[in-house]
């Protein structure tokens, strides 16, 4: 009877790979989705609170580091029209008004205009074909570490802020812009310049 009851006193783990203490892998594995879920969360409820910079608003600092190399600031753009997109190349609207961007940049340039493209979670091989194919010339450039993103409180790409010569937000625009929407709030804001 009591070699019956030798098995009783191994109390070693059969596999070195168990966790000790009762608590199973799979139990493990549980506690760190159920905690990711709980952060991811919690990151989404902090975010929903916060709003995106509006028409009136000083414009939020930024430095985008263009794909060329060239670096742009807010602050070293005061005087101009900036037209800041952000965009992605996986995503479907970005491609639609990819050539109304192309051809708001080439009219107004002129006018102390100038376009913007913030590169949202791309890969830059794919950003870079996104410029190749639709011809853009005007600077863009991959938003490192979504700061410039966290910034605005970017939403969803595409996503479009227009920022008066005094660095004050004039328009927002969520979702797909196309060439009449931005002629119109840019002559807007130019037959204000006039005045």
């Amino acid at each position: 009877m009591t070699e019956e009851l030798d098995f009783l006193l191994d109390d070693k783990p059969k596999n070195d790979d168990e966790i000790p203490e009762g608590i199973t892998r799979g139990t493990l594995i549980l506690i760190v989705g159920i905690v990711a879920v709980i952060l991811v969360l919690g990151v989404q409820l902090f975010r929903q609170n916060q709003t995106q910079p509006e028409p009136g608003q000083r414009a939020p600092d930024f430095a985008l580091i263009s794909f060329d190399g060239e670096l742009f600031t807010r602050d070293s753009l005061r005087g101009q029209i900036i037209i800041l997109n952000f965009w992605a190349s996986w995503c479907p609207p970005c491609h639609a008004e990819a050539l109304d961007l192309q051809a708001i940049y080439e009219d107004y340039a002129d006018d102390g205009v100038l376009l913007l493209g913030v590169n949202y979670l791309d890969i830059e091989e794919n950003a870079l074909g996104f410029i190749d194919q639709y011809g853009i010339t005007y600077p863009n450039g991959p938003d490192i570490a979504e700061r410039i993103a966290n910034a605005y409180n970017f939403q969803a790409a595409p996503e479009t802020f227009i920022i008066g010569r005094d660095g004050k937000i004039t328009n927002l625009f969520i979702g797909q812009v196309n060439y009449e929407t931005l002629a119109t709030a840019l002559d807007s804001i130019l037959a204000e310049d006039e005045q």
